[in-house]
């Protein structure tokens, strides 16, 4: 899935063999796309699950994204040094630093390529991507289910083994108090201790589909808000692994459907002591849903923000500010405080570095095009007993056949 990054001096948006990260202080951008040499099954689209994701550290000053070039990269935000890449094979990235203003913006040979720094492996294509609180440590986890931790300032080639899955990770988190919880396609919630995370707390069960998203909802009371493909948002204790609330965002859409609407992305922020606000998209619907969540666990549904198209990625920030991420651009859009909703942003410095980001976002729209399906999701039914009375019967007809054309004429 395509996945966008917003820091106070940062906008990235990174997709299936692209990225595009933005520095606002000077309108100064970086696009890195997956070189010309990368292999034949890049092009076209396959039934495999788009990887592509970003994160920004605690503390503002690194961004690392990685794409489907099975390729992590870490950047210093103020002077765009390369500090970290960490890579597999021998696929390479084409990274293209230049101003906007440049007037040679459009000639290749004008660009050079980073000098790589660090070079240390990483086994696939990184699902998901979060710094540790102290900004050292860039933690992966991938599509094969494993997570893995990479500390920058180590020469170890290889990243440290924290814990795997038997099935594709969607999305992990970790919280202040030493846990880290990772979600799967097997509709597990698994919540292990952090750094020893073979030490495992508990499992929080019940979804009925993959589980696409997961966020802290208090740390206090040990609680998480989780999203799933059945078209539900949960709450849990992440202790005990207690369901503790469930809500049907998909009948909020489309009610008293056979086949709920899976619930792509969901995103918390904290506005008052009292209240949380959540945006949670949904799977090919042209709108985000704002809910209004009380310390009760009482869920409201608050304002329908609508969209051109079905948002691809969704991201609320610290500063209360929506921002959505659909095939042709990013738009934004602030909290009204009064209101307790969302409305287009007027902010002037947003307006400029939209103007030049969506501009250049064209230059790879195929691959944010085709990181919206999530069909590879859903697990395939077999039914086994009418398979085989299907063949037994096929036999039985073509014996009978048989025992005809061998009898008397």
């Amino acid at each position: 899935m395509a996945c966008i990054s917003v820091s106070n001096n940062l906008i990235a948006v990174t997709a299936k063999y692209s990225s595009i990260f933005l520095r606002l202080s000077d309108q100064k951008f970086n696009l890195v796309e997956a070189g010309p040499n990368r292999p034949s099954r890049f092009s076209g689209y396959n039934r495999e699950l788009d990887v592509a994701s970003s994160a920004i550290s605690p503390c503002g000053k690194w961004f690392a994204y990685s794409i489907n070039n099975k390729r992590l990269s870490v950047w210093d935000i103020d002077d765009w040094q390369l500090v970290g890449d960490f890579t597999i094979t021998g696929w390479f990235s084409i990274v293209l630093p230049y101003v906007v203003n440049n007037p040679r913006r459009h000639d290749y040979s004008y660009y050079r390529e980073i000098t790589l720094v660090v070079s240390k492996k990483i086994p696939r294509g990184a699902r998901k991507i979060c710094f540790t609180a102290d900004g050292e440590s860039v933690i992966v986890a991938d599509k094969s289910g494993e997570v893995l931790s990479f500390n920058l300032d180590s020469s170890k080639e290889e990243g440290t083994f924290l814990l795997g899955h038997v099935s594709i990770l969607l999305d992990m988190i970790l919280t202040p108090d030493n846990f880290i919880i990772t979600c799967d396609r097997d509709e597990k919630i698994r919540v292990s201790h952090y750094p020893n995370s073979y030490n495992i707390q508990t499992y929080c069960l019940g979804h009925e589909e993959f589980v696409t998203s997961i966020n802290l909802f208090s740390a206090s009371a040990k609680i998480i808000l989780s999203s799933s493909g059945d078209g539900t948002i949960r709450f849990w204790n992440y202790l005990t692994g207690a369901e503790l609330s469930v809500y049907n965002c998909s009948d909020d859409v489309q009610p008293d459907t056979e086949k709920p609407i899976p619930v792509t992305k969901l995103q918390l922020t904290q506005f008052d002591s009292t209240l949380q606000i959540a945006c949670v998209s949904l799977h090919k619907h042209n709108e985000v849903l704002v809910y209004h969540i009380a310390n009760s666990l009482n869920v409201i549904l608050s304002q329908r923000v609508p969209l051109l198209k079905p948002p691809l990625c969704i991201l609320l920030t610290g500063e209360k500010d929506l921002w959505t991420l659909e095939n042709k651009g990013v738009q934004v859009y602030s909290l009204d405080r009064g209101r307790k909703s969302f409305i287009a942003s007027s902010n002037n410095k947003f307006k400029t570095a939209l103007e030049i980001l969506n501009k250049h976002i064209a230059a790879f729209s195929p691959s944010i095009e085709e990181s919206g399906d999530i069909s590879v999701l859903y697990k395939r039914a077999y039914d086994e007993v009418q398979d085989y009375l299907e063949r037994k019967s096929t036999r039985i007809s073509e014996g009978s056949s048989d025992s005809d054309d061998d009898g008397p004429s």
